[in-house]
């Protein structure tokens, strides 16, 4: 039986996209019959990176080694995992990408130089989420196999009303047109250019029927706080929320917007599109294929463009916005499923482990 052990720096949604990957990654790998660990590094300090902690991995005996994420503890310690099994598959999420690079570009450099080119020599292959990141990956490392398998989402099941949700959050946003963030409060997502343009439509009056509605956490939440203290605004910022409240949050919502400077694969838009809504997305989501097959809008990284498309979508009559929110559901349903999605890793796991010759 095929054996993995996961490495990241760490199981909570402070990981962002990486956190929810593995998650159901490993959820799926199980459902097939796969041995599948998760290890975790935030909580332990350098020197505690001792034979006891590679012997808890090594008793795992794990076929294939699979790190998530760069420039921290994980990738640090790929020439001693190599100790355990050379089968080491990393996944960047991302991280080489040239708009995450260049974020404290001047430490990346620095650590590239120091550790992280020479460790990931070592390594068996990458796996990329997309054709772009291969790219960036091919820039760094341009010798070095990389192999792309998408992300999955899982389907959401037919609505029941549990009377989970809470009653504020129903009040909020009964009988209105949405248009949702939902993800971490950061600059690079471009919050302030899409929060420029909603304030210019504002006195425009273009998008009276609708309210902007932000979930999630970070930094800009004082500057959302106070947007939404005043009603003309029509921006509602309500925090993180998660289960029953997400749920009902994304099947509330008419549209959701990513006007973000850089991603791997934003999750967060699947998510949106699996529940038919209708999605604004900048090309450096990496999900050309929704405009080459006219499912999304895509947007530019300034507050014109998310200006205009957002007039655009105003002026969507409800069966455009049926059609529209149709064909993003079919297209995650047949591309981005995680039956599938998890097979395909499952095929690059025993081909790695076939050109070792080593045995499952």
């Amino acid at each position: 039986m095929l054996n993995v052990v996961h490495i990241s720096y760490t199981k909570s949604l402070e990981d962002g996209g990486i956190f929810t990957y593995i998650y159901n990654l490993q959820k799926n790998l199980l459902k097939s019959n796969i041995k599948s660990y998760w290890i975790t590094t935030k909580n332990i300090n350098n020197k505690d990176f001792n034979s006891s902690f590679f012997d808890s991995i090594k008793v795992l005996n794990p076929d294939i080694i699979h790190i998530h994420g760069l420039w921290r503890k994980p990738t640090r310690i790929i020439k001693e995992l190599r100790n355990i099994s050379e089968n080491i598959i990393v996944s960047p999420h991302g991280m080489l990408n040239k708009e995450l690079f260049n974020q404290s570009k001047f430490k990346k450099q620095v650590s590239m130089f120091l550790f992280e080119k020479r460790n990931l020599e070592l390594i068996k292959t990458f796996h990329a989420l997309n054709a772009y990141e291969t790219k960036s990956i091919k820039y760094f490392y341009p010798l070095k196999p990389s192999h792309v398998v998408s992300t999955g989402i899982e389907m959401p099941e037919e609505y029941q009303n549990k009377n989970l949700v809470n009653k504020d959050l129903k009040r909020l946003l009964n009988n209105r047109k949405i248009i949702l963030y939902l993800g971490r409060l950061v600059s690079r997502k471009g919050i302030k250019e899409l929060i420029k343009a909603w304030l210019n439509l504002n006195k425009d009056s273009c998008n009276t029927q609708w309210l902007l509605v932000f979930a999630g956490f970070g930094p800009l939440s004082k500057l959302l706080k106070r947007l939404n203290k005043d009603k003309r605004n029509r921006i509602l910022f309500i925090g993180e929320v998660y289960g029953e409240e997400k749920d009902y949050l994304l099947r509330s919502s008419t549209a959701f917007i990513l006007p973000s400077n850089g991603e791997g694969t934003p999750i967060s838009a699947l998510e949106a599109l699996s529940y038919k809504t209708v999605c604004l997305l900048t090309n450096e989501c990496n999900l050309e294929n929704l405009n080459t097959k006219n499912i999304s809008y895509r947007i530019e990284k300034n507050s014109k463009s998310i200006e205009d498309n957002l007039k655009i979508l105003f002026k969507l009559n409800e069966i455009e916005i049926h059609n529209k929110k149709q064909m993003g559901f079919n297209y995650i349903e047949k591309e981005h499923n995680w039956a599938s999605t998890t097979q395909e890793m499952i095929n690059l796991y025993k081909k790695v482990l076939r050109k070792s010759q080593r045995k499952i």
